[in-house]
């Protein structure tokens, strides 16, 4: 599911590629 974390960036949140996204 794509989601946006709290720095606007679009990522898939799918376990360990949501915590990528988040950590950026």
């Amino acid at each position: 599911r794509p989601l946006i974390d709290a720095g606007g960036t679009l990522h898939l949140g799918w376990g360990k590629d949501t915590q990528h996204a988040l950590l950026g």
